[in-house]
């Protein structure tokens, strides 16, 4: 009997259990940095934030920053000298950066868009307002930060 029982116990522990978890996705809110320099949702920004996501910038299917400004035409227009405005303040008062870095080479405060592809850009975050406490001088007007495809 004790063998029997003995026998039991080995069989019930050489046995293994094997169970598969289906793979789950979760999808997160959109997430925003430019605004606070930290991650925060894009409800829960401080100040006006327009975010334009890969999907959105392959179905317009332009080819430069300066295209995709024109084309979204919220208080964003294009002047003669290569630049641009936000809410009235020309493209001299708006800090421009790839990534959160700054972008040099402005000619006369104007920064010329047209150079920036956007074959490789994840989203575009513009933060309309004074972002001068955060980012600078040169952020008086706004932000625009292009985030760009990692790998």
């Amino acid at each position: 009997m004790k063998k029997l029982v003995l026998l039991a116990i080995m069989l019930g522990l050489s046995t293994s259990v094997f169970s598969q978890q289906l793979p789950t996705k979760t999808e997160l809110d959109e997430v925003v940095i430019t605004a606070t320099r930290s991650e925060i949702s894009l409800e829960d920004s401080p100040v006006p934030t327009e975010v334009i996501g890969k999907k959105e910038i392959e179905s317009l299917n332009l080819i430069t920053m300066q295209d995709l400004l024109q084309a979204k035409g919220f208080q964003v227009a294009p002047m003669k000298s290569g630049g641009f405005q936000i809410r009235g303040l020309s493209s001299e008062y708006v800090l421009i950066m790839i990534d959160g870095v700054p972008i040099a080479g402005r000619e006369s405060g104007a920064l010329d868009l047209s150079n920036i592809n956007l074959g490789n850009v994840e989203r575009v975050e513009i933060v309309k307002g004074s972002m001068s406490s955060l980012w600078g001088n040169h952020a008086i007007g706004g932000v625009i930060n292009i985030i760009t495809k990692k790998g």
